[in-house]
């Protein structure tokens, strides 16, 4: 058995642990998150109704936050923010903007340590490529568990984009996951008829 996965087993327990509380962590956060989130989402749509005035219609069918998968590699610790007409995977109607999130990698280098800690009880000479792998496991856990306040911060980024006065389609789609791979709904904006204001419905409801 490669080494690494000897070395993820061994702390099933702690990272079930620290996800748990991760999770607890997040979920108290989340107005602090959709504050820090807020800023980019305006320059969003600023970016993407002069996208609309520019070169016409480009009706937003699609909001989409993704990890970007190289960014447990590089550590740049980037978040996509997106949206764009019916073509979701076609850049013409497409505008993006990139954002972080302190709060999702707070703690990390702590953690590490601490698991450093335990690693060194029962392995001998731990290697550089053996911790940056197990890294990248806490930072794929810490966006699994992020992942439970999508569907607050899509809420929160409808109300804004309803009363933003960009051209949306009758539906727009709150997607989430990593950039441009199988990205899940979060929840769906359904304008209604009449003038009257529009609905969020978070997905399953």
């Amino acid at each position: 058995m490669d080494r690494r996965k000897k070395l993820e087993d061994y702390l099933e327990e702690y990272r079930k642990k620290r996800g748990e509380e991760k999770r607890e962590r997040l979920k108290e956060q989340e107005n602090q998150m959709f504050s820090a989130m807020e800023g980019g989402f305006k320059l969003l749509i600023e970016k993407h109704g002069r996208k609309q005035r520019e070169e016409g219609e480009n009706r937003v069918n699609y909001v989409f936050l993704c990890r970007l998968l190289s960014s447990s590699y590089t550590d740049s610790r980037e978040i996509v923010l997106g949206m764009s007409d019916s073509f979701l995977y076609l850049d013409e109607g497409k505008s993006l903007v990139f954002w972080s999130l302190p709060v999702l990698y707070e703690g990390i280098e702590e953690d590490m340590a601490q698991v450093r800690k335990l690693l060194q009880k029962s392995f001998i000479r731990l290697e550089e490529f053996e911790l940056f792998y197990i890294k990248k496991k806490l930072l794929d856990d810490n966006w699994e568990q992020f992942q439970d306040s999508v569907s607050f911060l899509a809420g929160q980024a409808a109300g804004v984009l309803e009363h933003s006065g960009i051209l949306l389609e009758d539906e727009v789609i709150f997607l989430y996951g990593n950039y441009m791979d199988d990205m899940k709904i979060a929840g769906t904006l359904r304008r209604k008829k009449d003038g009257e204001e529009a609905d969020y419905v978070p997905y399953g409801r």
